[in-house]
């Protein structure tokens, strides 16, 4: 398995020699920036102008030049995913007295400028300039504060002139009579020339000697690329990036079936076009270039499109598997962004809204956390909560706007479960317990994960940018927690949405009233999967059922039956011969080649214990069908009777109804399922 910490290497040292060979124009702002701090007040210098202008490129040129004169730069990409507040002010303290802190799509880091402003800023050094190249301009809420406008300067960056246009044209290898069609086609955009001249040079010329006309240049270029790849591994490697997916060697390897030198090829070749760029997790696209890339251009082959993508998936859960919790997010973000193609796509997506933000919650957010749990899930809540953190077992994330207003926030427990809780909270008796029937006793020493309390401070558990939010802050700290864990386990508000459509890849499900409403505990018992079982199961679980149709038992009495006859059958054989084998609940069971009889088992072992989430079996019911059925023979029930203290005559009428409850909780998961699939309207 391929590590998360490889580098597509000679990337950057290769951007930056053709940057400097090609680099134009600019001379005012390259005077201005090679100067920075130097010759006027100013401190902040603000580039802005649209994608593709070029403004890294007028970057790269300025930190070459501060470089050469010997002065210290601190370089932070904007597009970084796992960038917060606490990465920022990290990278930051590095910046030297009289150095340059130079920000390249500043644009990404929109929710945090007023942190930017009022926190980042004042902590540098007097001495310290700071460069920073953004789509959008100085907030005009900004330009009011005088202390802002002394310190501050907005640079436009705009289109080249004809002149700058041309002779970049010339450095690009475009033929002196295809230069002025080539300069008019691409209107002074620097990314657009880019890709027109390398059309030019290296594709095939039309038959009128004149670049081809059209509305959008930029997709046209693009276009004309794609059809000459090289070989069907540079095509697909294109397709790859342009579905936002950093590109590695590995990566490439593992998804094409090529070999080494075959994706290093493909690599070096991605790495020579105009629009690519290296980053920690791999060769990036510039997000105009996958902006105009639309998926008719890439797929005209609609099985080609979801076998690619399918084989991206797989091998990002490769690498999420064994990446660490701060690698999740820079490749979370591209995983679901595939997944948002699947027909049963269930996440909500990193990094929801641009203009939110979130960061670990210090001691000064605490006070305002836990008055936003009493106020939105109740006195209670906010009771327990406030004991939680007494006890010193919390920790928390905030998500907040551009404001700095609180709009969401998740406090979770770092618990050990086999020791008494410090808090007498009925919710983690209830999963303790649920946790407990699904596993086995636990080591005294294990650890698990809890997000206890969460919600947006707006709508909570209403879709909205900030639930979506935490939500993405549950799925990273209880999937790749801090350190080892044993289970992870939610409270969720909305019991009766977790019921109605269950994410399947979970398999510890309670119920409980609390505060007067229903609450939902669901999680993941950590001894019985692997995350990648886990992630695989995910998915198995958004992409639907692909096999064709198959002969359903009926829902109703006759599943009900089916789950009479099978329950004493749960130990051999006869299961593989059983009509529940084809249920649409159990075929979802059926991850990385496991049998059909045996997810059926499972399924059936998970209702007996009273796991599973339709509500249907309770305690006594799961305690007299774990004995029956999954510890003892059931063919010996006086001894079972007896072990469970019952007489034979109220053990026999007590089964009959945990039997008839497990089946119906039975009918009721398979019936989901068949929603899901699109059997049922």
């Amino acid at each position: 398995m391929h590590g998360m910490g490889e580098l597509v290497r000679g990337l950057g040292d290769t951007m930056n020699e053709v940057r400097a060979r090609t680099f134009v124009g600019r001379e005012r702002e390259l005077r201005l920036l090679s100067n920075a701090g130097e010759a006027s007040e100013r401190r902040v210098f603000w580039l802005v102008g649209p994608g593709g202008i070029g403004k890294s490129t007028l970057l790269a040129r300025v930190v070459r030049d501060l470089e050469a004169r010997g002065r210290r730069v601190v370089q932070i990409d904007g597009e970084d995913a796992s960038l917060g507040v606490d990465a920022l002010a990290l990278t930051a303290r590095g910046v030297a007295p009289s150095g340059v802190l130079v920000v390249d799509g500043f644009e990404n880091l929109e929710p945090v400028w007023n942190w930017f402003r009022e926190r980042l800023l004042p902590s540098l050094d007097a001495r310290v300039a700071v460069i920073v190249a953004s789509r959008a301009p100085i907030p005009a809420r900004w330009r009011t504060d005088p202390a802002w406008s002394a310190i501050a300067e907005e640079i436009a960056i705009g289109p080249l002139g004809d002149e700058d246009a041309r002779v970049l044209a010339c450095s690009l290898g475009v033929s002196e009579r295809r230069i002025a069609g080539v300069v008019a086609l691409a209107g002074g955009h620097p990314l657009t020339l880019w890709l027109v001249a390398h059309e030019e040079t290296h594709g095939t010329s039309s038959s009128t000697g004149e670049p081809s006309p059209g509305a959008a240049p930029l997709r046209a270029a693009l276009t004309a690329l794609l059809d000459r790849c090289p070989t069907g591994a540079h095509l697909d490697a294109m397709r790859a990036g342009l579905m936002a997916v950093p590109v590695t060697e590995s990566l490439l390897a593992d998804t094409l079936d090529i070999d080494a030198a075959a994706a290093r090829r493909v690599v070096r070749w991605l790495e020579a076009q105009p629009f690519t760029t290296a980053t920690p997790v791999g060769l990036r696209f510039h997000p105009l270039v996958i902006e105009a890339a639309s998926r008719e251009d890439l797929f005209l082959d609609p099985h080609h499109e979801r076998v690619l993508r399918h084989r991206l998936e797989d091998a990002l859960v490769a690498r999420l598997t064994h990446a660490t919790y701060a690698e999740v997010l820079s490749l979370l973000v591209p995983f679901q962004r595939l997944l948002s193609a699947e027909r049963l796509h269930i996440l909500a997506g990193v990094a929801s809204s641009p203009r939110l933000h979130h960061r670990v919650a210090t001691d000064a957010d605490w006070p305002e956390v836990l008055a936003a749990v009493a106020r939105v899930e109740g006195e209670v809540h906010g009771r327990l909560a406030s004991a939680w953190r007494a006890a010193g077992v919390t920790f928390g994330h905030v998500v907040r706007d551009d404001e700095e207003r609180l709009v969401g926030y998740a406090v979770f427990l770092d618990l050990v479960p086999a020791v008494a809780q410090p808090v007498d909270d009925p919710t983690i008796a209830c999963w303790l317990e649920r946790l407990h029937r699904s596993g086995g006793a636990l080591d005294p020493s294990a650890r698990a994960v809890v997000s206890r309390f969460f919600g947006s401070t707006v709508s909570h558990q209403a879709p909205s940018p900030a639930l979506h939010a935490i939500h993405d802050l549950n799925f990273v700290e209880l999937c790749w927690p801090r350190r080892p864990v044993v289970a992870s386990m939610a409270v969720h508000a909305d019991f009766d949405a977790i019921v109605a459509r269950p994410d399947l890849w979970l398999d510890v499900y309670g119920r409980i009233d609390l505060s007067g409403r229903s609450w939902a505990i669901v999680g993941i018992d950590w001894r019985r999967h692997t995350l990648e079982k886990k992630l695989r199961t995910l998915i198995a679980r958004v992409r639907g059922a692909s096999r064709p149709a198959e002969v359903r038992v009926a829902l109703g009495a006759a599943l009900r039956d089916e789950v009479k006859r099978a329950l004493p059958r749960i130990h051999g054989e006869a299961l593989q011969t059983s009509a529940l084998a084809t249920c649409a609940a159990v075929r979802e069971r059926c991850v990385d080649g496991e049998p059909p009889a045996r997810a059926l088992a499972n399924l059936l072992s998970d209702v007996c214990r009273g796991a599973t989430a339709a509500g249907h079996v309770t305690p006594h019911d799961a305690a007299i069908l774990t004995a029956t059925f999954l510890r003892g023979a059931s063919d010996k029930q006086l001894a079972i009777a007896k072990a469970l203290g019952m007489g034979y005559s109220t053990y026999r009428r007590h089964l009959v109804a945990a039997v008839e409850h497990a089946a119906r909780e039975i009918d009721a998961i398979e019936t989901a399922a068949r929603e899901r699939t699109g059997e049922l309207g």
